[in-house]
């Protein structure tokens, strides 16, 4: 990573470490954002499973970058979006990665959970 990149990085993670202490809800409108780029870097990653000309980072390893980037927002933002962020990319990566091997193969080993978030109102449906 270069000079720039990292002060860029650094200057965002500040920016989300102030909102997460003076204003909750744009924090997490902020942070829901970067969710859903990483939902989508997700799917990426798992249809290049397959490909073996160019090395494809993990999935999983977009929990573990999100995690990371949320610690270095401070105390404030892990209190709020810890729970959610792991959940949602868990979620994300799982559904990804079984698209790729096997399309229902998520939606079967998840039948009970999916139930539960539909009737919660929280479910995204299957493409």
């Amino acid at each position: 990573m270069g000079k720039a990149a990292r002060r860029s990085r650094h200057k965002r993670q500040k920016y989300l470490g102030s909102l997460a202490r003076n204003n909750p809800a744009e924090f997490a409108s902020e942070w829901a954002k970067r969710l859903e780029s990483w939902s989508v870097e997700a799917s990426r990653r798992a249809n290049r499973l397959g490909d073996r000309k160019k090395p494809v980072p993990p999935a999983f390893a977009l929990v573990d970058h999100a995690m990371n980037e949320l610690a270095a927002c401070g105390v404030e933002a892990i209190k709020l979006e810890r729970e959610a962020t792991k959940e949602i990319l868990t979620d994300a990566c799982c559904r990804a990665v079984a698209d790729a091997a096997y399309r229902r193969l998520y939606r079967l080993s998840n039948a009970k959970s999916n139930q539960h978030k539909m009737e919660m109102g929280t479910h995204k449906p299957p493409r």
